[in-house]
């Protein structure tokens, strides 16, 4: 074909397939029919079953007349759908006929054509375009083509109609999105397809997530987005979660704890979402065993010390706790809740107290977490259920670990936690606040020291309130103690009742107290070894509790600035002694660090705060004295820590020329005075005749 050849019109087969249609419409109509006849079966099997009454029968029988209607429906809308296929695939046939015409008749005028002109045809001759005929055949088969592409394009938008009007049946719309909404209406009027409808997605949706491991970290936190966006609106469907959790396990369930944890997602994100309503959802009763074991499972291993795994998944724990705040539906159980807590505190004292989000630091992620253990107590305190919160309360060394540990909130949803544990019943709610208190004094010296103590002062004051109230509310636990102290047999009671004087320093907490604890008294069947319940004895004890209490803040106090005085002493030591081995220059400079240190109290002096707490005033002849005395004994005295004298011998020294020689004279006149007192000492009193 020569450039002077028109191109030929196009006369491509329209699109679609007439032998998949016909095949489609066969598979229809087959469906319809087999409906048809379910819709026709359905009433009589109904009218078999007419025996069976009661609410279970007219129930049942609801259901089925239920799914006799949908069939019914159904295959009508099926048989329709399938003829309406049919006829679309008839029209799109003879179309491609027409066109197969059309081209093999083009083919003979194009063919015919090319013989006329021998292939060249000289543009300067004369006589008619000998393409002139060829034109008009192929702008006559331009129209014929069009009209034929135009018939099929109307049909298959009217066969889209019929197929979008069939699909309302089953809830469809004929639109995108429709396979969520059928699934919907469906999972309505059949709730046991619903459910397996639902147990499937969940289990492709724990596949995609286990799945998820490939590629960039940006590719598999879009991943695991995606696929949980696409089940949240199920999530908290107990059919889906049970799927999705026994398909997990417990295994599974730590891989998305940890990459929640690692700070790609959010609490607000669609996982995070996702697995607090998965965790939540009140799952059927045959699943129930194998989820809690999957919840419940140990995800935190506190002797992994060497890599960051179990802090993450730890992490991944606060962001799904975080992610259910506000819904009581959403989030794990309290059960699980108090399990996790148990985990995380056991990992956090094997990893000698330090705290999970602080153990990771500043973490550039977009989403870095907060802290879990607040997540675990902010739930357990917003629980119905107080025996949770008492459970993870109950345990002195549980207490001691979050008296220990600083908080983002300065402890107030430790105090929240122990209100609400607290408040069970019995002698679970009462092992609380005993556990609490002992755990108040735990690691103390006899004299204050501080050194094994193991509260932080800061959490112990945002506690103090709610375990006053709590005190208050149980009297008994600490009455029966002070009445064996007054008697002289509450030894054992010791760490308890110190516990109870610190408490009682913290002011909030002292209003609660003293309105409580010297009124009551102890009940005739109270505790085994209470010793005879003396009127006043508890008073008279509780004073001496409060005078214990202000005597150790204050021994307190001096411990800390005895501490922080020893610190600025190591960094002027550190300074003086680096001075000291340097250049000869520097050690005149080392010498006024060490007068300035004085002035600026850097030489391990303090100024001695005066003790201004309350002081008791017990007369010997009080009738309550001797029970006082006895708590007291039982508690010991706090002695606050004496500031060490200024060295102003060395301080001279430093500041004399040949200074270290001036120390040392002055040293040996001191030696010298203290030998002359001694033989002086020694000499016999010459007044007195000797023996």
């Amino acid at each position: 074909m020569t450039a002077l050849v028109p191109d030929p019109v196009p006369l491509d087969p329209p699109p679609g397939d007439p032998r998949a249609l016909a095949d489609l419409a066969a598979r229809l109509e087959a469906a319809g029919a087999l409906l048809a006849e379910l819709g026709a079966q359905v009433p009589g099997e109904l009218a078999t079953a007419s025996s069976w009454t009661g609410r279970d029968a007219d129930a049942a029988a609801a259901q089925v007349r239920c799914v006799g209607e949908l069939a019914r429906d159904a295959a009508d809308a099926l048989l329709c759908a399938g003829a309406r296929l049919a006829r679309h695939q008839r029209l799109l046939e003879d179309a491609r006929d027409e066109l197969a015409v059309l081209r093999r008749a083009q083919e003979d005028d194009l063919a015919a054509a090319a013989l006329r002109i021998g292939g060249v045809v000289d543009p300067a001759a004369g006589g008619a375009d000998p393409f002139e005929e060829l034109e008009r055949a192929e702008a006559a088969r331009r129209v014929v083509a069009v009209a034929i592409r135009a018939e099929v394009t109307d049909d298959a938008a009217a066969t889209a109609a019929v197929l979008a009007a069939c699909s309302a049946v089953a809830g469809g719309s004929g639109g995108p999105g429709d396979r969520a909404r059928v699934e919907n209406h469906l999972g309505e009027l059949l709730p046991g397809w619903h459910e397996a409808l639902l147990g499937q997605r969940g289990r492709d949706f724990a596949a995609e997530l286990g799945s998820a491991g490939h590629g960039s970290d940006l590719e598999r936190t879009a991943a695991l987005e995606a696929a949980a966006r696409e089940v949240l609106p199920w999530a908290g469907d107990g059919a889906l979660a049970s799927a999705v959790l026994t398909e997990l396990g417990a295994g599974g369930l730590r891989d998305v704890l940890r990459q929640l944890g690692n700070g790609s997602l959010s609490a607000g994100s669609a996982l995070a979402r996702t697995m607090a309503a998965v965790l939540g959802a009140p799952v059927p009763a045959g699943a129930a065993g194998a989820v809690a074991r999957v919840r419940d499972a140990r995800h935190v291993d506190r002797d992994d010390v060497r890599s960051l795994e179990s802090d993450h998944v730890a992490l991944g724990m606060g962001v799904v706790l975080a992610a259910g705040r506000g819904d009581h539906r959403a989030g794990p159980p309290p059960a699980t809740v108090r399990a996790w807590g148990r985990q995380i505190v056991a990992r956090e004292r094997a990893l000698g107290a330090e705290r999970i989000v602080d153990r990771l630091g500043p973490q550039p992620a977009p989403a870095p977490p907060g802290d879990p253990l607040e997540e675990v107590l902010v739930r357990l305190a917003a629980a119905d259920d107080p025996a949770p919160a008492a459970a993870l309360l109950g345990a002195e060394p549980t207490w001691t670990h979050l008296l220990h540990r600083s908080w983002d909130d300065d402890g107030a949803a430790f105090g929240a936690l122990v209100d609400r544990a607290a408040g069970e019943p019995g002698d679970d709610g009462a092992d609380v606040v005993r556990s609490g208190l002992r755990a108040l004094a735990t690691g103390l010296g006899d004299d204050g020291d501080p050194t094994g103590w193991t509260v932080d002062r800061t959490t112990a004051a945002g506690v103090a309130p709610a375990l006053a109230a709590a005190v208050a509310a149980r009297p008994e636990v600490v009455v029966e103690p002070l009445s064996r102290a007054a008697t002289g047999t509450g030894q054992r009671d010791q760490l308890l009742l110190r516990g109870l004087g610190y408490l009682s320093a913290e002011p909030e907490a002292a209003v609660v107290l003293d309105d409580v604890v010297p009124e009551a008294v102890v009940s005739p069947a109270g505790g085994a070894g209470a010793g005879p319940a003396r009127p006043g004895d508890v008073g008279a004890g509780y004073l001496a509790v409060r005078e214990y209490g202000q005597r150790l803040v204050h021994a307190l106090d001096e411990f800390t600035a005895q501490e922080e005085a020893g610190r600025r002493l190591r960094i002027t030591e550190v300074v003086t002694g680096a001075l000291e081995i340097g250049p000869v220059w520097a050690r005149p400079i080392g010498r006024a660090v060490s007068v300035l240190s004085v002035v600026a109290d850097a030489d391990g002096t303090w100024d001695a705060a005066p003790d201004d707490g309350e002081h008791v005033a017990v007369s010997a002849d009080m009738p309550q004295a001797a029970a006082y005395r006895q708590v007291a004994a039982v508690l010991g005295t706090p002695t606050a820590p004496d500031p060490p004298p200024i060295d102003w011998m060395g301080l001279a020294a430093d500041l004399a020329p040949g200074g270290g020689r001036a120390r040392d004279v002055i040293e040996l006149g001191g030696e010298l005075v203290e030998e002359m007192r001694d033989l002086v000492d020694a000499v016999p009193d010459r007044r007195h005749p000797i023996d």
